[in-house]
């Protein structure tokens, strides 16, 4: 057995402590320059998160009013909040607050204090066709049609 072979592969098996910070300061160089990127994607998505919610809840409504044979309001109570009420009996049931801005901070719907009222069979009978979802000058359409079907405008 050759002890100064031994040695020597043993030395050149692994990666010095010079290696590995160099390869961590690349890394932290990289990242550096791919943060400032990542904040637009995270905006895009916080806006896209937020009219999908509110696509799954037009959607809710209008079955809600089908399966109970009632109309059904979806309330933008305020920028950030909007109830699914149900009118059993002639009485005001919410079923549903969604509060957006946990999920998706800084994203605000508009127009606020307003309704979208569906009747019994699932059509919208009052209300406003758009709804946009709006963060830092970033602006997304949802257009709700008199059948009641929701979809992003291109």
């Amino acid at each position: 057995m050759d002890l100064p072979s031994l040695s020597r592969s043993r030395r050149t098996a692994g990666s010095s402590l010079i290696e590995l910070l160099a390869v961590l300061a690349m890394l932290l160089v990289m990242a550096g320059i791919a943060a400032p990127s990542m904040r637009g994607v995270i905006r895009v998505s916080h806006v896209d998160g937020a009219l999908e919610r509110l696509v799954s809840d037009v959607a809710y409504a209008r079955t809600l009013a089908t399966r109970y044979g009632r109309p059904v309001r979806l309330k933008l109570l305020s920028a950030e909040t909007y109830d699914i009420v149900v009118d059993p009996n002639g009485l005001n049931r919410t079923v549903r607050t969604v509060a957006i801005r946990g999920e998706y901070p800084g994203v605000a719907l508009v127009p606020v204090h307003t309704e979208l009222l569906f009747d019994s069979r699932g059509l919208l009978t009052a209300g406003p066709p758009e709804i946009r979802a709006v963060q830092n000058g970033r602006t997304e359409t949802l257009t709700i049609t008199r059948t009641g079907r929701a979809y992003r405008a291109p």
